[in-house]
């Protein structure tokens, strides 16, 4: 039942939206997450660099912009359910 892709966990990113362009030094990366075999944690990443992971609800976190302005950066979240399936989603927001 592992197996059956009906099963593997899904993420979206829901803010900010992809493209977007960040007013701030900083954004709130927000996630919506379903999984029906239970979540283990939520990645983040920034660049490709590892963030730092949410085993809980709000699966959420701040993350720092520090490039200088016209920057590009690509966020990812990642989940890993309790059988270490895993899903991502992945933005490109502009500062």
């Amino acid at each position: 039942a592992a197996q059956n892709p009906r099963n593997f966990p899904k993420i979206s990113i829901l803010n900010p939206k992809n493209e977007a362009k960040i007013n701030f030094p900083f954004l709130y990366l927000e996630t919506k997450v379903e999984a029906p075999l239970g979540i283990k944690q939520v990645d983040f990443y920034l660049d490709e660099e590892y963030l730092g992971s949410k085993i809980r609800e709000p699966y959420s976190i701040e993350i720092a912009l520090k490039k200088e302005l016209g920057s590009q950066y690509f966020l990812r979240a990642e989940v890993i359910d309790l059988e270490n399936n895993m899903n991502y989603s992945e933005i490109t927001v502009f500062r």
